[in-house]
């Protein structure tokens, strides 16, 4: 979550959509580990983007991940980030 909220307050992480699913039904909280700087950024752009809340950021984030829109790639990349990448990167030839 962390990484994600990294990459979303750098602006290198695009959501697909910015509002939760209303069929998640009612929600108990979590605790996620952020730095102060990464959450500070994160909310700041959550703003920006009109997201209602660091929470229901961190769901969109969360399902986002889970539905393989976003993937872990030394940063979170979207899935058209990421065919991008493996379209530009040789793939290495086994000796």
């Amino acid at each position: 979550m962390s990484r994600a909220l990294t990459d979303y307050a750098a602006g290198t992480l695009t959501l697909s959509r910015i509002t939760a699913t209303p069929e998640a039904g009612p929600r108990r909280g979590r605790t996620v580990f952020a730095t102060d700087d990464v959450w500070t950024g994160a909310d700041k752009r959550r703003a920006k983007d009109k997201v209602r809340s660091m929470s229901a950021l961190c769901e969109i984030l969360l399902g986002a991940y889970a539905r393989g829109e976003i993937h872990p790639h030394a940063r979170m990349i979207t899935t058209a980030q990421r065919d991008e990448l493996r379209q530009t990167t040789p793939t290495p030839v086994a000796a």
